[in-house]
């Protein structure tokens, strides 16, 4: 009954339902905790459901959105590195801010990613745009330097989703903090690779390859933006036709 009230008092307090959900498994993790520790013998609760969350993305930047991001970044060349990354590898946050300048084949033109969530690495790539934007910042870099930092020192999430946020505002006007399936976060840049990935016509098996999905379940959402999906068949259907 205590975590049901906790839950209707953040809910009151109009917090997310991730949000709550992550508040009632840290104190599951602390009741487990002081099991194993043999402070308290049982968990109360153990039963307890979470609330059930869309983590769904709809919302990607369209090419328009991407050109007015990079102008209002561009005097930044952290945000600028991220961003550019994120659009062209469609790696997560964490793994962009663990590039280190070892990571970096500029011969190959290719980027060594740390998949955190799978737990292995991958091949990003890298093109003419960032190729040149990597050259020149890493040029006085030791190998262990990272990537996206300022002074030397790597950013955190927290950092960059601080700086970003207040240029993604001018995208989310009208939308309620919830609405995570249409407002612009970090991971909607990830969202945006792929998206234009599949607009361009590129395979489900290449693009699920590119973003290192384990399954291709999770790449199937982005088959409606692909050119084949049966767009073009729609404008012909009755071009010509007369109707009496």
């Amino acid at each position: 009954d205590l975590i049901y009230e906790l839950q209707a008092l953040k809910k009151a307090e109009m917090l997310s339902d991730s949000t709550i959900n992550i508040i009632v498994k840290l104190i599951r993790r602390i009741i487990g905790f002081s099991i194993k520790k043999g402070i308290i013998p049982y968990s109360p609760f153990k039963n307890i459901k979470l609330f059930k969350v869309n983590n769904s993305r709809l919302r990607y930047l369209s090419q328009k959105e991407i050109e007015e991001l990079y102008k209002a970044i561009e005097d930044d060349i952290t945000l600028t590195l991220f961003v550019k990354i994120a659009l062209t590898t469609g790696a997560r946050a964490n793994s962009i801010l663990s590039i280190q300048k070892k990571d970096i084949n500029l011969e190959n033109r290719t980027i060594t990613l740390k998949d955190f969530k799978r737990n292995n690495s991958y091949l990003g790539y890298i093109n003419n745009d960032l190729y040149d934007l990597i050259k020149n910042h890493t040029e006085d870099f030791s190998p262990n330097s990272h990537l996206v930092s300022s002074n030397g020192t790597a950013l955190n999430y927290q950092k960059i989703y601080i700086k970003l946020s207040a240029f993604f505002s001018s995208f989310n006007k009208g939308l309620a903090k919830e609405d995570t399936a249409n407002r612009v976060l970090i991971h909607t840049l990830r969202h945006t690779f792929a998206s234009h990935l599949a607009i361009s016509g590129v395979s489900i098996q290449k693009i699920q390859k590119l973003m290192n999905h384990k399954d291709i379940k999770q790449t199937l959402k982005y088959a409606k933006l692909n050119q084949d999906s049966g767009r073009d068949y729609i404008e012909e259907l009755y071009k010509g036709k007369k109707w009496e």
